[in-house]
């Protein structure tokens, strides 16, 4: 029969600590068996890499979802600036005119304490007018 010898299963080298193979044959269902442990090991490199794919897509999507929210954020945030701002501006165009009326009120009574002041002496002036009168009539009866 065929002589027996020490050849790796791998890479048919000859030597110490290699695979005892009998024969043609036996070297061949090694090389299958081997085939075969490079395809399990072809599978599960395959199978891990698809799961750090799947894993980088969930992590890119949330990812965006992240940048989508800030952003999203981020505009309300300036919509509420802008709003405010508006609110502001309309607070100070309020308050200015509110303090123009003020003024106007202030004028306005001021003047009326005037015109009080000046039908308070015409009055007295009236009253005397009018007890000088009595006066002189009294005088001439």
């Amino acid at each position: 029969g065929p002589e027996t010898m020490r050849v790796c299963y791998r890479c048919g080298t000859e030597g110490e600590g290699v695979t005892l193979v009998n024969d043609s044959a036996a070297l061949v269902e090694s090389e299958k068996a081997q085939g075969n442990g490079d395809q399990v090991l072809l599978d599960a490199l395959q199978s891990s890499q698809d799961k750090l794919r799947r894993t980088e897509e969930k992590s890119n999507r949330y990812l965006e979802q992240l940048k989508a929210m800030e952003a999203e954020k981020n505009a309300t945030r300036r919509l509420h600036e802008i709003e405010l701002a508006e609110q502001r501006e309309k607070n100070e165009e309020l308050t200015s005119a509110l303090n123009k009326a003020n003024n106007k009120v202030q004028q306005q009574s001021d003047l009326i304490e005037v015109l009080r002041k000046e039908n308070q002496e015409l009055q007295e002036k009236h009253e005397d007018w009018l007890k000088q009168m009595e006066k002189g009539k009294l005088d001439m009866e």
